[in-house]
């Protein structure tokens, strides 16, 4: 796909505007001669590629901008392929450029009198449009490549939190839910897209105590959908200003879990902490070793 291919609604809005100012038929091509978009005559009346060695392919590869009066008798147009039925009354066929390459040729193309004498008396303000068609051009693309890098990042970048295993929400300046991720969705059932306001998904009250941190901080356990959180906010600064918020939704009872295991852990005794030396201890923690390992019932007889 070539590169103009991909703002093709946008060139249809420059041709339609500029055939509706002139009353001249316009087409652009892209460097495979394939005609991306047109005025309707043209697209009604002509292929979809335009012809071999023509003016449009002599163009792409000179980078010349060609000026035809009569195409019937021009050498430019002689080895033309459509020569023989050619119903072009005048044309100008200008390079279209980005990035030091010549990406497509937009025609201005007369057929009618009318349409003819209004290219042939404004040939010098028509030329001189090449270098603001690629200046508009330009523009559109660099600014379609940047909308899809943001998609593309944007993709990424819900992935990767989608492999969260906690409730992640991204809030705008108006504490309003832009997106959040699988975890969160599961929980509260959540839709994409379909978000209530803050104030009712996490409860006024929890609302009201992150409103008093400025969003930033935490609070809880706060119960939702029998799950209790600890909701945690972080300011989105941009050139030091907040332009929203990141709640990060934190299991409480998992944390509460973790916090009783490691305690747990810190507290263990093994054998190595026995204290004492005497034959009959010793024997006593070789036959506990012997069985520690073991889900079997042991029972202990002697002296305490």
């Amino acid at each position: 796909m070539s590169q103009l291919d991909g703002i093709k609604g946008e060139l249809q809005h420059i041709v339609e505007t500029i055939h509706a100012i002139t009353n001249i038929d316009i087409t652009i091509v892209d460097e495979n001669l394939q005609r991306l978009v047109a005025t309707r005559f043209i697209k009604e009346c002509f292929e979809n590629r335009a012809p071999r060695h023509s003016v449009f392919e002599k163009c792409l590869t000179t980078g010349q901008q060609y000026f035809i009066a009569n195409p019937k008798d021009d050498p430019a147009c002689l080895d033309c392929t459509r020569t023989s039925d050619c119903r072009e009354l005048a044309e100008l066929c200008i390079p279209i450029r980005y990035n030091g390459r010549i990406i497509g040729v937009l025609g201005m193309c007369a057929f009618t009198e009318q349409a003819r004498n209004s290219l042939l008396n404004n040939k010098d303000s028509y030329m001189a449009f090449e270098s603001q068609l690629s200046n508009i051009i330009s523009t559109m693309l660099k600014e379609k490549e940047y909308s899809t890098l943001l998609e593309h990042r944007s993709s990424e970048l819900i992935t990767l939190l989608n492999s969260i295993n906690e409730g992640i929400m991204f809030l705008d300046s108006e504490k309003r839910i832009l997106t959040t991720n699988d975890y969160i969705n599961k929980k509260l059932q959540l839709a994409q897209g379909q978000f209530p306001p803050l104030p009712d998904l996490i409860t006024a009250a929890a609302y009201k105590r992150l409103a008093e941190k400025d969003f930033n901080g935490e609070v809880g356990p706060v119960t939702l959908r029998g799950y209790e959180f600890i909701i945690s906010a972080s300011p989105v600064l941009i050139k030091g200003k907040q332009k929203g918020t990141i709640l990060v939704f934190s299991d409480f009872t998992k944390m509460r879990e973790s916090v009783l295991q490691s305690a747990w852990e810190r507290n263990i005794i093994t054998f190595d902490d026995i204290i004492g030396e005497s034959e009959a201890l010793q024997n006593a923690r070789e036959m506990a070793i012997q069985v520690a390992g073991k889900d079997v019932p042991v029972l202990l007889i002697g002296e305490t």
